[in-house]
């Protein structure tokens, strides 16, 4: 899970979860467009690396496939899981939901978009932006997902396209 690799909060959100107060104007109709070509381009095949990360450099290999609007993947990588979710969502076009197991430790978090570009969203916690906040860059052949928690790089997800 990218949380793993990227944040331990005390207390991981739900997917059902709502925002707190003052979170969660929708995500602007003129950007929703922009949005689901960002999703959308995450599909495929990826392999790479996790650096730096807590427990050091760790490979990182993905495939994410579409279903509808919804694009997901999960590691299957031998002793540690971790499974990403771009879901549909009313109000703010897409909700990224990552789940992980590492260490016998299982945490999950729902985040938002908070800034879209074509080639970079970033993506907050819907509990707690600041415990939280992870980038996706997409560019085609390459994606980086950047995590920060409490302010803090925690680690970068680096991949090309297989």
């Amino acid at each position: 899970m990218l949380v793993l690799l990227f944040a331990c909060s005390e207390t991981p959100a739900l997917s059902e979860s709502n925002p707190p107060e003052g979170i969660g104007d929708s995500t602007p109709v003129d950007e929703l467009p922009v949005l689901a070509e960002h999703v959308a381009a995450i599909e495929g095949q990826w392999s790479g690396a996790a650096s730096p990360t807590p427990i050091g450099d760790v490979p990182f290999a993905i495939a994410f496939e579409a279903d509808g609007g919804r694009v997901a993947g999960d590691t299957k990588q031998a002793g540690f899981a971790f499974a990403f979710s771009f879901e549909p969502d009313d109000k703010y076009g897409f909700r990224f939901t990552e789940m992980g197991k590492f260490g016998g430790f299982t945490q999950s978090h729902v985040l938002i978009p908070d800034e879209i570009a074509t080639d970079r969203v970033r993506w907050i916690d819907v509990e707690d932006p600041d415990v939280l906040a992870v980038t996706t860059e997409v560019d085609g052949e390459r994606l980086v997902m950047d995590a920060w928690v409490r302010g803090k790089r925690h680690a970068t997800i680096d991949m090309n396209r297989l």
